[in-house]
């Protein structure tokens, strides 16, 4: 019996010392884990803008797409036409929102109340969900009223 139990003691021991160690979350890869966009394009439709965007490599990992909008104008709220980006206005759209389609890897998105005669200069956002990969910008736009 004192044979047994020493075997069953070992047994456990053994046990005890594989499920210990370091444990750590899984880290992203960059070349795994990250999108980029492919092509950004968009269309004004009275007071809205719906814009498109065709992403490239980790589609899945997109958490959320910001489109972030500055009016080009005179008066107060508005940029100046020479004047560094400084959005004024953003709209997020995340999986689920109701202004958000997705068809593949391509995404289409509608912001409204849109002053239908202003000029804006826009971009989008993508956020990762991996925090750690950062966010994605697109290139700067203008959008003028038909």
């Amino acid at each position: 019996m004192t044979r047994r139990l020493a075997v069953l003691i070992a047994l456990l021991c053994a046990c005890l010392l594989v499920s210990c160690g370091k444990k750590e979350w899984p880290e992203p890869v960059r070349s795994e884990d990250s999108f980029t966009f492919k092509t950004v394009r968009a269309e004004r439709k009275a007071g809205c803008l719906v814009v498109e965007v065709r992403v490239l490599g980790a589609v899945d990992n997109l958490a959320a797409l910001t489109l972030q909008l500055m009016e080009v104008g005179e008066g107060e709220g508005k940029g100046c036409p020479g004047c560094p980006f400084q959005p004024t206005r953003a709209e997020e759209f995340t999986p689920g929102h109701p202004n958000l389609i997705r068809i593949g890897s391509a995404f289409r998105f509608t912001a409204c109340d849109l002053n239908p005669d202003g000029v804006y200069v826009w971009r989008v956002m993508g956020r990762n969900q991996f925090t750690n990969l950062g966010e994605v910008n697109s290139e700067l736009f203008s959008s003028w009223p038909r």
